[in-house]
């Protein structure tokens, strides 16, 4: 009869489809080995027995270390399949992320657009009635700051004249070297300003061509810084009043073409 370790080897011990394969002869666990002083024949049971829990022992360890391995190697296996899970919704998320930015991103600069646009028309929109209203702020106004600045230079004048009386020599002096012709000369005046002039007669003749001569002649007519300048052929005249009115005009052209 073959031993039970020659039949357990040549049978093996497998794991099959989750089922534990043992040899077909086997013993009780727990079974002791006959003592005796005298050398007693063993019996061929006893042997067997022997053999067969040793063997069994051998086979339990051996399932369990396999068993343990395959929890073990399944456990890993897991561990890896749980861990690339994690990694691909990771890597989900990420682009979920990504594509929320890019599409947020390029919604955003579409509404950055579109609000840019709005605010450029809302600018221009304002601009536009700005101007409208400073038109027509100026069209109120205009006449009105015209009509200052001519009466703020009446009032310099009037000051100047009252104050440097010679100004009034100065505009005849003006008037003077606007005289294209030769021979007698008159010049009208306020009665006031008459003195003054003919105390520059001497200057104001060297104003004149030659062969010219120049007299003084107080009207009353004429207001005060006035002055007119007659010859044989023409008169000029110095009117503070049409000056005034020019530059009134012209303050209005100016502002009106603004």
């Amino acid at each position: 009869m073959p031993s039970l370790s020659s039949v357990l080897k040549a049978d093996s011990v497998k794991l099959n489809g989750g089922v534990l394969r043992l040899p077909a002869y086997f013993h009780a666990a727990g079974s002791a080995e006959p003592k005796s002083q005298t050398a007693v024949p063993e019996a061929p049971g006893a042997q067997v027995l022997h053999d067969a829990q040793a063997e069994a022992a051998e086979i339990v360890a051996a399932a369990r270390r396999e068993r343990e391995e395959i929890l073990a190697a399944a456990g890993q296996e897991c561990e890896e399949l749980r861990k690339k899970a994690e990694m691909q919704v990771l890597e989900l998320e990420e682009g979920a992320k990504q594509r929320g930015y890019d599409t947020g991103y390029l919604e955003g600069m579409a509404a950055g657009q579109r609000e840019g646009s709005r605010m450029q028309r809302e600018a221009e929109e304002l601009l536009a009635e700005t101007r409208r209203i400073r038109s027509e702020m100026l069209e109120a106004v205009e006449p009105q700051v015209v009509e200052l600045a001519v009466c703020i230079a009446e009032k310099l004048v009037s000051r100047q004249l009252s104050e440097e009386p010679e100004t009034v020599v100065s505009m005849v002096r003006e008037l003077l070297q606007q005289v294209k012709e030769s021979g007698d000369i008159l010049i009208r005046l306020h009665p006031d300003d008459v003195p003054l002039c003919r105390d520059k007669a001497a200057e104001l003749q060297a104003e004149l061509r030659e062969h010219s001569s120049l007299s003084f002649l107080a009207d009353g007519a004429v207001a005060r810084g006035h002055c007119r300048v007659e010859t044989s052929g023409a008169a000029i005249e110095c009117m503070l009043d049409e000056r005034f009115a020019k530059l009134r005009e012209t303050l209005l052209d100016v502002t009106s073409n603004e």
